[in-house]
């Protein structure tokens, strides 16, 4: 191994994974609340703060409350102006009514008021805490979901218009983007007056048609719009994207399906020199890595292995990370923090 800290550096390392396996148990214990939301709504105490009625929810312990203030999120509970949401271009434009069509269904679906949401990407803060970003509506807010057999596949909420912002604004001359969905982020787009065109790629038939035939419609610029069904990788693989000036990816529900996607598309585009493009989410897919990355140095100064033959996406990955780790050489704390930076995991990959 070549791995040789002091133990200094040792001690700041074994921070750093504690550090880590906060930010784990904090985003465990925010699913819990997503999970609660509306219940704690419906029990919600107007006389106290959002975060004040989930710690009387979940009857927190004074040393958790401590725990959780110390690690300074208390602030990342925040009321959010729906107007800003329900004024949004697409959501104006865009009007679809429950409508069935083969084993899709649109729905409108309600955020309660006092329901707390994730609003927006997740922050890294310089220490590599990860803030995850809870908002709340004092009233009712509906937004627009597409069902598949009655499983939510795509809707548009304030973490979808809130992720996809910086994106559109990037977005110039000739876009791609990969993934249709319900065709928020092309509308986006065609609104801008820099944007030329927009090349969507799909392979699902079916959205394509669901798409032409209650979405696409009601766009006001559709002479920008191109749909080409085809696979995402193989498109990827068999044209000149170097006639692209914006490239966004969002080919995926959440990180665990998007993760092994994001690692195979990266490679992808550092063998074409690609560096025009995005991807949905990339701070949580980003986490991932970095978290995999720790774990991988934990388990390589920790002399800890596994013989499993059934290694998940992630463990593969760790393993993937120590074999890297075994030939590189490293002899500071300092340069530890900088291979987790992003520019440096992608060079990993």
């Amino acid at each position: 191994m070549a791995i040789k800290l002091t133990k200094n550096d040792l001690k700041q390392f074994n921070n750093l994974f504690k550090n880590m396996q906060k930010n784990i148990e904090i985003a465990d214990f925010t699913n819990n609340i997503l999970l609660e939301n509306k219940n704690i709504a419906n029990n919600y105490d107007t006389h106290f703060s959002y975060w004040q009625n989930i710690s009387n929810y979940f009857d927190l312990a004074p040393e958790f409350l401590n725990y959780y203030s110390n690690f300074n999120l208390l602030n990342n509970f925040i009321k959010l102006d729906k107007t800003i949401y329900e004024n949004n271009p697409y959501v104006n434009n865009i009007k679809i009514d429950n409508i069935s069509y083969l084993n899709y269904y649109f729905q409108k679906e309600t955020i309660k008021a006092f329901q707390g949401f994730i609003y927006d990407e997740i922050d890294v803060l310089d220490d590599f805490t990860e803030i995850t970003k809870i908002g709340y509506f004092e009233n009712d807010y509906s937004y627009l979901t597409l069902k598949e057999n009655n499983d939510i596949w795509m809707l548009i909420t304030p973490h979808e218009i809130n992720t996809m912002k910086k994106a559109i604004e990037k977005a110039n001359n000739n876009v791609l983007t990969l993934g249709l969905g319900l065709g928020y982020f092309p509308f986006m787009c065609s609104l801008k007056d820099n944007v030329k065109n927009i090349t969507i790629i799909e392979k699902d038939n079916n959205i394509i048609k669901l798409f032409k035939k209650y979405i696409y419609p009601q766009f006001k610029n559709k002479e920008k719009i191109k749909i080409i069904q085809s696979d995402a990788l193989n498109y990827l693989d068999n044209n000149n994207l170097k006639s692209f000036d914006y490239i966004f990816i969002d080919l995926y529900k959440d990180v665990d399906d998007g993760l092994p996607l994001y690692v195979d598309i990266i490679k992808r585009f550092k063998n074409k020199l690609i560096s025009n493009y995005d991807f949905w989410i990339e701070n949580s897919l980003i986490i991932m890595l970095r978290r995999c990355l720790i774990k991988a140095l934990y388990e390589l100064l920790n002399d800890i292995s596994y013989t499993s033959n059934n290694l998940n996406y992630y463990d593969q990955l760790i393993d993937n990370f120590k074999n890297i780790f075994k030939n590189i050489e490293i002899n500071n704390f300092k340069q530890i923090q900088n291979l987790l930076l992003k520019e440096n995991i992608l060079k990993l990959l």
